[in-house]
């Protein structure tokens, strides 16, 4: 009996421990995530000379075409 008791508690112990150690671990992933976007964005940097835009302007365009020719594929 005493070794059950002695066993749920360190259960329950190290239940405890893990649920507070998740945010810690949490900050440490997101600390690293944003660490290696920097380093792309550096990376790019040096490669492109500047940051490039991908598209011509900061508007979005909806893709009109590719919805016209998906249409045209379904009724043919």
């Amino acid at each position: 009996m005493l070794t059950l008791l002695v066993f749920s508690e360190l259960a329950r112990e190290k239940m405890w421990a893990r649920i507070h150690l998740i945010p810690l671990l949490q900050a440490e992933e997101d600390r690293d995530q944003v660490r290696r976007h920097w380093a792309d964005k550096e990376r790019e940097k040096e490669l492109l000379g500047a940051e490039t835009k991908v598209y011509n302007s900061d508007r979005f365009v909806r893709r009109v075409i590719f919805m016209i020719m998906r249409l045209k594929d379904r009724l043919c």
